[in-house]
This record gives C-alpha cells, sequence and structure tokens, in this order.
C-alpha cells in the first residue's frame, strides 16, 4: 500500500481505490480497518486512500459491508464478482447475487455497486495459459460479460436497488450498448473501460 500510494503520488493521482480480492479478501470490518490503518502508516496524505468493501452470498455479511460503509468514509463502495476473477469472491449464481441486491436494497444502500460483470457458466477457465497470455481473452469471451451486464440490469429493476450500479472494465461493445440503452431508460449506472 505504501509502494502504491508513493508512486500515485508521484504521478499526480489524487486518490487510489483499493479492490477487495485481496488475500484475505476485504469482507469484514477487521479487515478494512487493517487496510485503513496500512495506508495511514504509510504517511501519504496527498492521496486519497479508499477501499471497496467484498461482497459475499451471504445477506448477513452484506449487511455488515452495509454498516462498515456507513461507518468508514474511506469504504468508497462495494464490489461484487459475477464470476470468479483473483481471488475467491465469485458469487456466480444468480440466485446469490439476487440476494445480495435484495439485502443491499433492504438495508437502504444508496452508494455504488462495482459489479466484474462476468457470467461463471460462460467462463472457459480450461483454456487460460499463462505463457500464452492471449488465452485469457478466449477463456473469458464477450459472450460472459454480455450476460452478466444483462444479469445485473435485471436484477437492479427485480429487487428495487437504488444505489449506482457501475460496470467495472467494460471490454464488449455490445455490453456497452446494453448499458446505454438502460440508461436511456432511466438506470443509474456508469461503466469503467477496459
Amino acid at each position: 500500500i505504501k509502494h502504491g500510494l508513493e508512486v500515485a503520488r508521484d504521478s499526480g493521482v489524487d486518490a487510489v481505490f483499493d479492490m477487495p480480492n485481496t488475500d484475505p479478501p476485504i469482507i469484514t470490518r477487521d479487515l478494512v480497518v487493517d487496510r485503513l490503518r496500512l495506508a495511514k502508516d504509510a504517511g501519504i496524505d496527498s492521496v486519497f486512500y479508499g477501499v471497496y468493501i467484498g461482497l459475499t452470498g451471504n445477506s448477513e455479511q452484506v449487511k455488515q459491508a452495509v454498516d462498515i460503509y456507513r461507518e468508514f468514509p474511506q469504504v468508497v463502495g462495494m464490489k461484487l464478482y459475477a464470476g470468479h476473477s483473483v481471488g475467491n469472491l465469485g458469487v456466480v449464481r444468480v440466485e446469490d447475487q439476487q440476494k445480495v441486491y435484495e439485502t443491499l436494497s433492504r438495508e437502504g444502500y444508496r452508494g455504488v455497486l462495482v459489479v466484474h460483470a462476468e457470467k461463471e457458466s460462460e467462463l472457459h477457465p480450461e483454456i487460460w495459459r499463462p505463457e500464452e497470455p492471449i488465452t485469457h481473452c478466449h477463456a473469458r469471451p464477450e459472450a460472459s460479460e454480455i450476460a452478466s451486464v444483462r444479469d445485473q440490469i435485471s436484477l437492479v429493476y427485480q429487487t428495487g436497488f437504488r444505489g449506482k450500479l457501475h460496470i467495472t472494465h467494460i471490454s464488449s461493445p455490445t455490453a456497452l450498448d446494453i448499458i446505454t440503452e438502460a440508461r436511456r431508460r432511466g438506470l443509474d449506472a456508469t461503466v469503467g473501460i477496459c
């Protein structure tokens, strides 16, 4: 964290938002407090350090995440991994994703929900070979992102989620078109491109 904040400062970056798919994943109050302590101890006050708290399919953990978000201004939002990525935070079943959205809605969460949108059933992890980086693209096809983006939009409407949906590192033009159309219909959504 110290090194990352130093690089950010030296590069003219004003804020850094840490992702929760660490070892261990940032999903509890104690782990958030530990990360914030590490950032404070780094002594780089000119760069804002924020952290996303990871969500699991456990409704009680999601409820506690909302409480943590309300307690610490440095917790900038929630992150949901709709498919397995780095770490083990995948909430891969749509039924479990729905529980996440329902809990967030029930708890009155109106902050940012960042979604790593990949539908697990469309992924092909057996294709991935680190010595051939292009295989990463084949293992994570466009169809996976498109299907997951559709799922997330549907879940927002089904559960009455009132926060901001942010699809992170979107890479599919079709998925972007789906989000654009949903925004035209009034969905509070943004994307980050990759």
